[in-house]
């Protein structure tokens, strides 16, 4: 029991040898700090495809006094927009971490199987929801 209790009590502060072995090594934690340093559409989607749906929902309803024939679809034009720059977005990052990658580890690093997969789910998650959590209390700190 002490030692799970150890593991739990350390996972937070993402000690080496707490962590997944998913999330191990010098290559992960450079990606971690990277995404974690930056902004990300993708983390707000949920929350901003909500408000859209929302906004199609009330327009659709007969209660609702300011009916607009078109904003349903304007709406959802809205919509499908901002998950394509989310996607762009995504496609950045990967496109700049790889590059920084080649510049920090050496440019005939070979990138595990899973490497763009880790990056771009880290980025669509939530920062208070990753695990492990970031390292720095605020975005802006860029991993050297």
């Amino acid at each position: 029991m002490g030692s799970e209790s150890a593991a739990g009590a350390a996972a937070p502060e993402a000690a080496e040898e707490y962590l997944p072995p998913k999330d191990r090594g010098p290559l992960r934690r450079y990606i971690r700090d990277y995404v974690d340093a930056r902004w990300n559409l993708g983390e707000f989607f949920l929350p901003v495809g909500l408000g859209f749906i929302v906004g199609i929902l009330a327009n659709l309803s007969p209660v609702w006094p300011f009916s607009t024939p078109g904003w349903p679809l304007i709406m959802l034009a809205g919509l499908f927009g901002y998950a394509s720059a989310a996607v762009l977005d995504l496609v950045i990052l990967w496109q700049r971490l790889k590059r920084r990658l080649r510049e920090r580890f050496g440019a005939d690093v070979q990138f595990p199987r899973g490497t763009a997969t880790y990056a771009v789910a880290r980025a669509g998650q939530v920062r208070r929801g990753r695990l492990p959590k970031p390292q720095q209390a605020k975005r802006g700190v860029r991993p050297a």
